[in-house]
């Protein structure tokens, strides 16, 4: 071989071996990763490498990705549940199954969803249009609609008791058998709640909790409206609510930039009422439910943060990434535990005023806080990973706590985060 074609040869193998060097270099997929910090102290956590400042992330419409497959079936941990609005949700089982229970805004359908396969069921097809919030009994049994009467500014409280379909039974064989009915829909009975209702909660006894804005009382009752108490009375009237454990109901001023919040919990036995934060700018706020933890965000020097406080302990510190209190939710079986939508842009002043009013909107990671140990992981960034922004609010747990299901503020469909 001439030494001309042997140093041809050459060349040609180097510039082929560069050909694929360059190749693989710029299409290799770096795996995703599951960032994780610990920490002996407080702070915790860590804010997000991509913060931008914009606070203002919105949904790019059909290129969003779903998280299910042409049959409707999901493909990842991440997905909707519900393609259209919806008013509320409960997670519960239903005959060993998990199933999650909603209503559609436009009609006020129930409908059951299982998150495992997405099969859906109507189980009610009485119509109430336009309903903005729905909050349901622990088990499914029983809803409060709330809706906007005739398109007016007057809310209409309607409670729904349903009744599942029963069993027929046949009279071949001996002795009778009873099959279950092919009958999806559930009997409705429906009345409505009088008064002037403002805000909401449902308590861990299946009781409702809300407040009335004429009066300025908080009541308790049951779904039907019936056994009402009246726990507390004040000229102030406007309270966020929450009951987290039997015996406590939360309430917190409603959260504005510019006005100084407090919470409270009021005992359901005697009435008390016992000041616990206070007074904090922008207070948002969220009990644990054993009553141990609080998580609460507000505004400190134009910013807003987000700490932990132990009643138990009197242990309390800075969570990071910062969040609004109205994105987290308390584990139950692991009451040290949150989980939080946590915007990935910087959130910037005025909010939660522009938040709430829909005037800005974010786009979040989900992260998982464990308030005991100090430490903290980010289970999903829905825009990194999924090419989604998920604005998440009305977060829940489902029984087993192997789901996160919640709202995404942005279209108000219902999503779900497989944790298990």
């Amino acid at each position: 071989m001439s030494r001309k074609l042997l140093i041809t040869l050459i060349a040609g193998l180097i510039i082929i071996l560069g050909a694929l060097a360059w190749f693989f270099f710029f299409n290799s997929s770096t795996p995703n990763q599951t960032n994780q910090t610990t920490g002996t102290g407080l702070p915790f956590g860590q804010s997000p490498d991509n913060v931008s400042t914009s606070g203002s992330s919105t949904t790019s419409g059909s290129s969003i990705s779903t998280g299910v497959n042409s049959q409707g079936k999901p493909v990842s941990k991440l997905f909707r549940v519900s393609d259209s609005p919806v008013a509320g949700m409960v997670a519960f089982n239903k005959n060993k199954i998990l199933t999650v229970r909603f209503v559609d805004r436009a009609t006020g359908h129930i409908v059951d969803a299982d998150p495992t396969t997405l099969e859906k069921t109507s189980i009610t097809n009485n119509t109430y249009p336009k309903i903005q919030e729905a909050y349901f009994k622990n088990d499914g049994s029983a809803v409060l609609l709330r809706d906007l009467k005739n398109d007016s500014d007057t809310i209409e409280n309607i409670s729904l008791a349903l009744t599942a379909p029963k069993s027929i039974t046949v009279a071949s064989g001996t002795p009778p058998q009873a099959v279950a009915t092919t009958d999806t829909l559930y009997s409705v009975k429906a009345l409505l709640l009088n008064g002037n209702i403002d805000d909401v909660s449902v308590g861990p006894t299946n009781s409702l909790a809300y407040i009335l804005k004429d009066t300025g009382s908080i009541i308790t009752s049951l779904f039907d409206g019936s056994k009402g108490l009246n726990l507390f009375t004040s000229g102030f009237n406007d309270w966020r609510i929450s009951w987290p454990t039997n015996n406590t109901v939360n309430i917190t001023t409603k959260a504005g930039t510019d006005i100084s919040g407090f919470s409270y919990n009021l005992n359901t036995t005697n009435g008390a009422l016992t000041k616990i934060l206070g007074p904090l700018n922008a207070l948002t706020a969220l009990e644990s439910s054993d009553g141990k933890n609080i998580a609460y965000s507000y505004v400190s020097s134009g910013e807003t943060v987000f700490f932990y406080k132990n009643f138990v302990d009197k242990s309390s510190g800075k969570v990071l990434p910062t969040t609004f209190a109205d994105k987290c939710v308390w584990g139950k079986k692991n009451t040290n535990i949150l989980y939080c939508g946590t915007p990935t842009d910087t959130i910037n002043q005025g909010e939660p005023d522009n938040w709430y009013k829909g005037a800005t909107h974010f786009s979040d990671q989900i992260w998982k806080f464990n308030v005991l140990t100090k430490t903290s992981e980010v289970l999903v960034e829905p825009k990194k990973d999924f090419g989604v922004d998920l604005d998440l609010i009305n977060p829940i747990l489902s029984p087993d706590e192997d789901y996160i299901f919640f709202i995404n503020k942005n279209d108000l469909t219902l999503w779900a985060l497989k944790l298990k």
